[in-house]
């Protein structure tokens, strides 16, 4: 007699008998009829805690029919165990909590799932989850679009005022300087465009609207920066813990758009110096990015010699780098192109150890450097050029200067007419 033909009630009295729900779980998968009858006494079997953490593992993983199952048979509640923080005469008692669900299903971008468990609780979203476990936050993140609309039209009910200046309960979930941070991190252009189109965002008084102002222009979108700059009592010069400025990141990043933008805001700081030392116009010329450092340098308002960390300009960082182009428009700008480093390294110098011809070429026919400095460890110029290894001819054909030499030479002989002269040995021997 095949199995098909057994009565249900046999099957039910196996599944009685079997020792856990993995067994159960078996029989169930041995053919289709046994999965629809067995399944609901599966179910049914599922007591206590155990409901509250399948809903949750269903909801992380999409199962949807599942998650309906167990909130029918009471998976949104679960039994509250007092902790040490507790009062002593708190007891153990049955709360609806469901935030950890949604949570999982908001990470996962199981839409339908969040939106089934918040029409089943509405209030779940002024839960205090934990600092981590933000289902906006999380949406925002993976990238989640439909998810993070979900919960923003869930949010309606929660007030700005709450979104910006509670705790690390409800408003970690929705404080949405902090998701917009997140999302331009991840570069979730799609979310960011969301999120501002949701009127809660555009606070000035919002937390971490420093750090947001920076994603913003380090991300180039041009429609934050824009909202966060046009806010009322913003500081376009806001800086962040290294006290860079919107400008400064902007510049280091090569965001153009931003940088025009920030240009033409009335209030802006064109100079603003970080922890380091270093500008706006610093960071755009150790990074090679020739368009902004022309538009800097045409504000007429930054300083082409200012320095930062190690003693280094703009004219020393983009040497270093290699980037000629620059290195001619701040000479242009009549920038010290003999300035030294704290290792009294000059352009010359450093131009000449990491292989830049074109720049050793622009820096000697200035006329104004000395090709035969020497830095700390007494090296000049030339014999880094020869160190490094990197130029195809005689080191010297980039490193010495006709023109300079012709200078020094004038210079000297001016100064013997002048009878301004001192040799160094008649003065060691008459001494």
């Amino acid at each position: 007699m095949s199995h098909i033909d057994l009565p249900n009630e046999i099957f039910c009295m196996i599944a009685q008998h079997l020792p856990n729900h993995a067994s159960i779980s078996a029989l169930m998968r041995t053919d289709r009829r046994m999965y629809h009858f067995l399944r609901e006494y599966l179910y049914d079997q599922i007591s206590g805690n155990e409901k509250h953490y399948t809903l949750s593992w269903a909801a992380k993983h999409g199962h949807e029919k599942l998650v309906r199952e167990m909130l029918q048979r009471g998976g949104d509640i679960r039994l509250h165990t007092p902790s040490h923080l507790d009062t002593p005469r708190a007891k153990p008692e049955l709360r609806q909590w469901l935030i950890t669900a949604i949570s999982d299903a908001a990470e996962n971008g199981h839409a339908s799932i969040v939106r089934l468990l918040l029409e089943r609780q509405p209030s779940a979203l002024n839960q205090c989850s934990g600092y981590n476990d933000s289902p906006l936050i999380k949406a925002a993140t993976n990238g989640h679009a439909e998810t993070v609309k979900v919960l923003l039209k869930h949010s309606a009910n929660i007030p700005p005022d709450a979104i910006s200046e509670l705790g690390f309960g409800p408003p970690s979930s929705f404080d949405f300087s902090r998701v917009l941070n997140e999302a331009f991190r991840q570069g979730q252009e799609e979310i960011v465009d969301i999120l501002l189109a949701d009127t809660r965002t555009s606070m000035a008084t919002r937390k971490r609207l420093r750090v947001t102002a920076g994603s913003g222009c380090a991300a180039g979108h041009e429609a934050a920066v824009t909202m966060i700059l046009n806010s009322d009592g913003v500081d376009p010069n806001m800086k962040d813990d290294s006290l860079r400025t919107p400008l400064a990141v902007a510049a280091y990043y090569g965001q153009k758009k931003i940088l025009r933008i920030l240009l033409e805001t009335p209030g802006v700081e064109l100079d603003p110096k970080e922890k380091t030392g270093a500008t706006p116009l610093q960071h755009a010329a150790s990074r090679g990015n020739t368009e902004l450092v022309e538009e800097l340098l045409a504000t007429g308002a930054v300083d082409v010699d200012s320095t930062a960390a190690y003693n280094f300009t703009p004219l020393s960082s983009a040497a270093n780098a290699g980037h000629d182009k620059i290195v001619g428009l701040l000479i242009a700008a009549v920038a010290n192109p003999d300035h030294r480093n704290s290792d009294g390294r000059t352009p010359l110098s450093s131009a000449a150890s990491s292989g830049a011809a074109d720049v050793v070429k622009i820096l000697l026919a200035t006329g104004r450097v000395n090709p035969s400095s020497r830095d700390c460890y007494k090296r000049t110029p030339l014999i880094e050029a020869a160190m490094s290894g990197r130029f195809p001819g005689r080191p010297d054909d980039f490193v010495r200067n006709q023109a300079y030499e012709k200078e020094a030479e004038k210079n000297h002989h001016s100064t013997v007419e002048r009878g301004e002269h001192r040799d160094p040995d008649r003065e060691g021997s008459a001494a």
